[in-house]
């Protein structure tokens, strides 16, 4: 990583994220009613999703990484967790998709909602792995890392959420166009 940062590494990363945010809020006002969501909340859910796919799909420039897939390590080897540059930030590049999962009621749709954000990191790596021009590494180890961050995010937002229903506010209940 260079002195400059990351981010200065990768072009295309700003359409990537504006096409990311548009889509997302386009097809999140179509779809919140489908979804059973407020409209704030259905934009919020799919950009939580879909950010971080545009932000590991932009083209890593200087040729700093090579195209292909790795068996790397992961979250599992310890000794590894804090001296891979890799690891943190892809377990925390993650943790809103599945915050973003415990917006929808208990039941069977929050379980989906929490599987499709447990499918964004095999999208990740795949796209990495079918784009070679993008100069990045699909790393089977980011799946893992990336889950990680998917169940930590979710665990602690259910966690928020019943502590803020036990004491006694109002719920947060998506608007219907009812009264």
């Amino acid at each position: 990583m260079s002195s400059t940062g990351w981010l200065s590494n990768m072009s295309g990363l700003l359409p990537n994220l504006l096409a990311t945010v548009v889509l997302a809020v386009v097809v999140g006002i179509i779809a919140a009613p489908r979804l059973r969501l407020s409209r704030i909340a259905a934009v919020c859910w799919l950009l939580c999703l879909s950010a971080p796919v545009a932000l590991t799909w932009a083209k890593a420039d200087g040729g700093q990484q090579q195209a292909g897939c790795a068996w790397s390590t992961g979250w599992w080897e310890l000794n590894q967790f804090f001296t891979d540059v890799d690891i943190v930030p892809n377990i925390v590049l993650l943790i809103p998709a599945g915050a973003a999962a415990a917006v929808f009621p208990r039941g069977p749709r929050r379980w989906s909602a929490l599987l499709v954000a447990l499918m964004v990191p095999l999208i990740i790596e795949a796209g990495q792995a079918l784009m070679p021009w993008l100069h990045r590494t699909c790393q089977v180890g980011d799946i893992g890392n990336n889950a990680l961050g998917v169940l930590i995010g979710f665990v602690v937002a259910v966690a928020v959420r019943a502590a803020w229903e036990a004491t006694g506010k109002p719920k947060v209940r998506p608007k219907h166009g009812r009264r």
